[in-house]
């Protein structure tokens, strides 16, 4: 393997040149490395360097090396070593190189023996074209400088943000520990600004994970479902800003929390006022007597349970009832007394399904009439009776005539529309007449007397002029013949 021999100028000056080309590359081959080998204190590039350009060539690089100018065959003052002549030397045969055939110009190296080495370094440090120094049997000096190498803004960010972590409430009380995929309590939020970076956090669902300061605060939702939400570091330094996000999962809320709940909001409304205790006083007074609708409450719950009412008789008239929307039916003789429920259902959060109760205790009462009746004996053969009401609210009657006293009689009844009204006895002032009937407009009024097995009656019409509300006395005055009616 021989080298060809070339020549270049350097500062005016002709400069000797060998050139070794890899066997096996050709013209049009696509382009190689190329190294530009320097002699040592010699200035004689095959005096010194011949076996390592063919070495280095065998391996498929191109290889050029010089003698320095005014030693081998280059033009010059003979024998006088200039470094600075050198240097400038070594710049023009890498200019030199860009132009071979097959040399690729962005791929240059520089190998360096002896005294080659200090020139081979002044022209790395001066030359952006030598990507590769080799330095052989040099002989250097060091000095020893202390730098403080500062990261830079985006590698502060990283940093930071890797230092950033989310802390977990351990196991208490009942609850096991809390963890990424399973959040039930409050986070905390650990941030580091070692490096100088400014870190907030947020978050992309508030309603479930608020932020602020060091924690966030964790609702658990009443859905169906656990809720994921991302928590997001972000670090600022300077103009680099960089972000980090934990995903985390927060477990739905328990049903046994969510009937709670509910069912705390539960009650009812009742002539304008709301009663959620079924036990407080006020509300034991109002429902004791319950003549109009009620209105449940909630109409929608927040915490997505079932809530049902379902009214249950305990006693008294069995035709008064409510209706699940809270709609009273009025019993017709006798107050009904019993319980309106209601039943709070939950089973599609976390834990087993929960189901409880609140119940207001309540008595339906009936529409009641009211008769006061006076009797006065004036004549033997005549009684005369007089119809009053509470307020005027039954219009007066007429007289009617019976044929006989009936000075102890066996039995009398009086008889409303057809019906038993009540059978006074001689012991009896008065007796409550319960009336079902006491509906505005006309009525009739029968007395039926039993004596020694002979019925006697009469009766008189009258009419009522509006609809009774409560339970009212039918007074039975004694008369001055001693008879009880």
């Amino acid at each position: 393997m021989n080298p060809t021999e070339v020549t270049f100028f350097s500062d005016s000056d002709k400069i000797a040149g060998y050139l070794f080309t890899p066997e096996d590359w050709k013209a049009g081959d696509p382009p190689r490395p190329g190294i530009l080998v320097l002699a040592g204190y010699s200035g004689n590039t095959q005096a010194d360097c011949t076996h390592m350009m063919k070495r280095l060539c065998s391996e498929g690089w191109f290889v050029f090396g010089y003698d320095y100018v005014g030693f081998g065959k280059s033009e010059g003052k003979r024998n006088r070593h200039r470094p600075l002549e050198q240097a400038q030397n070594t710049y023009d045969a890498l200019t030199y190189m860009q132009t071979v055939p097959g040399i690729d110009p962005e791929r240059l190296a520089i190998y360096g023996t002896s005294f080659g080495c200090a020139n081979g370094i002044w022209v790395t440090a001066h030359d952006e074209r030598v990507k590769c120094l080799v330095t052989s049997v040099g002989v250097t000096d060091t000095k020893t400088f202390s730098l403080t190498v500062l990261k830079s803004d985006d590698q502060c960010t990283v940093d930071d943000l890797a230092a950033c972590a989310i802390t977990y409430v351990p196991t208490d009380a009942g609850n096991g520990p809390d963890s990424a995929t399973s959040v039930t309590r409050n986070i905390g939020l650990a941030t580091s600004n070692l490096n100088g970076s400014t870190v907030t956090w947020s978050s992309n669902n508030t309603t479930t994970v608020s932020i602020a300061g060091a924690t966030g605060s964790v609702t658990r939702q009443p859905t169906s479902t656990d809720t994921a939400v991302n928590i997001t570091a972000t670090a600022v330094r300077r103009l680099v800003t960089r972000t980090r996000t934990f995903p985390l999962t927060v477990i739905r809320k328990t049903n046994a929390a969510c009937v709670a709940a509910d069912l705390a909001t539960v009650g009812l409304t009742y002539s304008g006022v709301s009663y959620l205790d079924p036990s407080a006083g006020p509300a034991i007074a109002a429902l004791a007597a319950v003549k109009a609708n009620l209105t449940p409450l909630p109409a929608t719950p927040s915490n997505q349970s079932t809530i049902t009412w379902a009214w249950v008789r305990l006693s008294g008239a069995a035709d008064g009832s409510v209706s699940a929307a809270g709609v009273v039916t009025r019993p017709t003789e006798v107050n009904t007394v019993g319980t309106f429920t209601a039943t709070v259902t939950k089973s599609t959060g976390d834990g087993a399904a929960v189901t409880s109760t609140k119940a207001f205790l309540m008595t339906v009462t009936f529409p009641a009439g009211s008769l006061a009746v006076t009797i006065t004996l004036s004549d033997p053969s005549a009684a005369t009776v007089t119809f009053s009401g509470n307020s005027a609210t039954i219009a007066k009657g007429a007289s009617w005539t019976l044929s006989t006293l009936f000075s102890g009689a066996d039995s009398q009844k009086w008889y409303l529309d057809g019906a038993p009204a009540g059978t006074p006895t001689s012991t009896a002032a008065t007796y409550v007449m319960n009336s079902s009937s006491m509906y505005y407009g006309l009525h009739n009024l029968t007395l039926i007397v039993l004596k020694s097995g002979i019925s006697y009656s009469g009766s008189i019409a009258f009419t009522a002029s509006r609809e009774g509300t409560d339970i009212e006395p039918l007074s039975v005055l004694k008369a001055s013949s001693g008879l009880y009616l």
